[in-house]
């Protein structure tokens, strides 16, 4: 779910840096630039790992005091690989598609056709529902943990327009396989109705934060 990448940038460090040594100086300003951000390919930054290589001071003539230094660094992205299953919380869901948040990622969706076979949305409480059978239904609904499977990672292409409201990048994942969902729909008697209760539980404690 996460890479390590090496990089190589030209940071500029400004005077409000200077306080700091170099080292923590460029560190800041490396996540500055790419933490929380998502670079086409290689997914969201999560963090800077460290510093591989520092070259020379460049001074550049804007009179602030600034410079300018090339650096290889290395860090850690989140861009799961296809076919990888992760866990998460539903967010919110429309008749055609279910979000799904992972915390610090929120731009994954399973479509309808994805989610587990005779599955119907209720238009009356705004939720999913799977109909196992005539006697098993589960409720799909916010707060809900699932596992899901990856299934294709989207970024945003350059051609897009900046105030297009598509997402850098994106997630579609599928909820359609046995052991996929929530935890609690392959537990049976009371050891499913504990699951399903700390799943919803997990889910709101989650949201608050």
């Amino acid at each position: 779910m996460f890479q390590k990448v090496t990089l190589d940038h030209k940071v500029f460090i400004k005077p409000r840096l200077f306080s700091k040594n170099d080292y923590n100086a460029i560190v800041t300003a490396l996540s500055e630039i790419y933490g929380n951000k998502v670079v086409p390919e290689l997914g969201l930054c999560v963090s800077i790992d460290r510093l591989l290589k520092v070259g020379d001071r460049i001074v550049p003539q804007s009179g602030d005091g600034s410079y300018e230094v090339a650096v290889t660094f290395s860090a850690y992205f989140f861009c799961p690989f296809i076919g990888e299953i992760i866990e998460g919380n539903i967010s919110g869901m429309t008749s055609e598609s279910v979000k799904v948040s992972l915390g610090f990622f929120d731009d994954i969706s399973v479509p309808k056709s994805l989610l587990p076979g005779n599955t119907v949305f209720d238009e009356v409480e705004q939720v999913f529902v799977w109909n196992v059978d005539e006697d098993i239904q589960f409720r799909i609904e916010t707060g809900l943990k699932v596992w899901i499977r990856v299934k294709e990672i989207k970024f945003k292409s350059a051609a897009t327009s900046d105030d297009s409201t598509e997402p850098v990048m994106s997630i579609r994942a599928s909820m359609d396989e046995s052991g996929l969902g929530a935890p609690s729909w392959w537990l049976e008697g009371e050891d499913q109705a504990e699951a399903e209760e700390d799943d919803v539980e997990d889910g709101e404690e989650e949201s608050d934060e």
